[in-house]
C-alpha cells in the first residue's frame, strides 16, 4: 500500500505516475548528485523581505545543522545565496533517532 488515506484506483493512478516518471522522485538525497541547473523568481509582489533570526540551538545541533548544510552543498543540492529572505533551520528528530533537517517558514 502506497498511501493509507487513498483508495485502489487512486493508489493505482499513484503508481502509474511514479513508473513514468522515476527520475523524477528520490528515496533520499543522500546519494543524489543531480545538478538542476534552474534560474527562477518568485514574485512577492510589493513585500519586502522577511529575515527571521535562526533559532537558539545546542552546539550539538550546529554541528548538525553545519555537517547537512557542507553536504548539500557538496551533492549541489543547494548553493550559497546573498538573498535577504531567511527563515531559521529547524531539526526534527525521527523515530530511528536521526535528525530531520527542516526549515521554519512560519512568520
Amino acid at each position: 500500500m502506497l498511501a493509507p488515506t487513498l483508495n485502489e484506483e487512486q493508489q493505482t493512478k499513484l503508481l502509474d505516475l511514479l513508473k513514468k516518471f522515476p527520475d523524477a522522485f528520490e528515496e533520499s538525497h543522500k546519494d543524489s548528485r543531480r545538478r538542476i541547473n534552474v534560474k527562477h523568481k518568485i514574485q512577492t509582489g510589493d513585500h519586502s523581505p522577511i529575515s527571521q533570526r535562526p533559532y537558539r540551538i545546542s552546539p550539538t545541533e550546529r554541528r548538525i545543522i553545519h555537517d547537512e548544510v557542507e553536504k548539500m552543498l557538496r551533492k549541489e543540492i543547494i548553493q550559497p545565496s546573498k538573498s535577504p529572505w531567511s527563515s531559521p533551520v529547524v531539526l526534527v528528530k525521527k523515530k530511528d533517532g536521526n535528525w530531520r533537517f527542516c526549515v521554519d517558514y512560519l512568520v
